[in-house]
Parts: structure tokens; C-alpha cells; sequence
């Protein structure tokens, strides 16, 4: 009896070290790859053919995106949140320390949301800039909501209710910004000096609308204003 006992117990041993980790490439990085656990659920983060381990097997999945790692993490209950991981695609490494519930991408940065708000980062960088309440980017603007206030960045701070960006036809870095403060509305430059001080809610109302009508589209709007309709934030073209 002992020894059938000493036996099952050897061959028990046997079969557990014969478990071998599946390595899969993750596509867009030069050598990192993810591996298997026995549990077979979810998967972790390595260089290919090191035993070293970059994460541990906390991912459901794992992606590259614009030299990082997006990366899924397992929920902690079937209740639980889908949380995501922005890292490296170097090193494996965390670039902000936090996870996310959702991380979209844009030409150029990430935007991630949490409990806190949203934040944003520019490719190439690590540091997330947030919380903000709503965060909108188009072609290489960004604009940011704190409050009810609109910004944007790098141009003015958020302290205007309405933001409309307007393009010059067929000079994409030629822009315009139409901002309302309180109840007028204002014509600015690229470099958010005033251009006019006072525009005509009548021709707000028509940019308005043209953009609901003409989203996604490139069209043309003759007014003294000029240019194309790009962004209303208001109307989340």
C-alpha cells in the first residue's frame, strides 16, 4: 500500500513539471512575448526564450498600439469592471502606475478613464495629464473640460463654455477659434489672441447647425468668419 501511495505521488510530480508555457509574440514589439500559466486563463508578459518574467499572468489579453502595450487585465469578479493597463512596449513596465477603465487612441496621444476622469498622453511621453472631465482631440488640438469650462491646451485655459475650431480650406494648420464667454462669443487666432471681439450669435447658430448636418465631412462655409467647420463641442462633431 505504501509503495502504490510513493508512486502516485511520483507520477503526480511527473505530470505537473511536464506543463510547458506557450509563448505567442505580441505583434508590433521586437521581443516580447506573452506566456501561459497551467490555468490556462490568462496570460502574462516576457522577452521570448527568458525565463525572467516582465508582469505576472494577470491578462486576459495584450496588445501593441503606437509603441505601447495596452493591455487587459483579468476582472477580480464576475461584477467587477473591465480594467487596462497602458505599458512599454520595451520594458513591460506601468508608464502612468494606474489602470484604467477604458484607453482609446488618437494620432499621437491616449486617452484613459477612470474613476477619477479623464486623462490624456502624448506619444513618446509618461506623464498622463488629468483628471479632466471631458477630453477631446482633433488632428494635433487638445482640448480639455474642467467644470463646465473648455480649454485648450497649450493655447488657453479652460475658462470659455464653447469652443468651435475652425479650419482654413485646404491649410489644415491655419485655424480659428470661436469661444463663448458668458453670453458673447468671440473670434480667436491659433495663438488664442482676440481676433474680433464680438461675433454674432446668428452666425454661431449657422455654424451650429452646418455642423451637425455636414459631421465628418469636408465642405465649405463662405461667411465672414470663413474656412470649415472641424469640432463644436457642444454638438460632439
Amino acid at each position: 500500500m505504501k509503495k502504490f501511495i510513493f508512486m502516485t505521488v511520483i507520477c503526480s510530480l511527473l505530470l505537473t513539471s511536464c506543463f510547458k508555457s506557450v509563448e505567442t509574440p505580441i505583434k508590433g514589439t521586437k521581443n516580447l512575448v506573452t506566456y501561459t500559466t497551467k490555468e490556462g486563463k490568462t496570460v502574462g508578459i516576457k522577452f521570448a526564450g527568458v525565463n525572467e518574467l516582465l508582469t505576472p499572468a494577470i491578462y486576459v489579453k495584450v496588445e501593441c498600439k503606437n509603441g505601447y502595450l495596452l493591455a487587459q487585465r483579468q476582472r477580480t469578479s464576475p461584477a467587477a469592471s473591465v480594467t487596462w493597463d497602458l505599458l512599454d512596449a520595451k520594458t513591460a513596465k506601468s508608464i502612468t502606475g494606474s489602470s484604467y477603465e477604458s484607453i482609446s487612441s488618437a494620432p499621437n496621444y491616449f486617452v484613459m478613464h477612470n474613476d477619477k476622469g479623464k486623462y490624456y498622453l502624448k506619444n513618446g511621453t509618461s506623464q498622463a495629464i488629468g483628471p479632466k472631465a471631458d477630453i477631446f482631440i482633433k488632428k494635433n488640438l487638445v482640448l480639455t473640460k474642467s467644470g463646465d469650462k473648455w480649454g485648450v491646451n497649450g493655447v488657453f485655459g479652460e475658462k470659455y463654455e464653447q469652443i468651435i475650431v475652425l479650419y482654413q480650406n485646404g491649410q489644415p494648420e491655419n485655424y480659428r477659434f470661436v469661444v463663448k464667454n458668458g453670453k458673447q462669443y468671440s473670434l480667436l487666432g491659433s495663438d488664442g489672441k482676440v481676433i474680433k471681439k464680438t461675433v454674432s450669435a446668428q452666425a454661431v447658430k449657422r455654424l451650429e447647425q452646418l455642423a451637425k448636418n455636414y459631421k465628418d465631412q469636408n465642405w465649405t462655409y463662405n461667411t465672414s468668419l470663413s474656412g470649415r467647420t472641424v469640432a463644436n463641442i457642444k454638438t460632439a462633431i
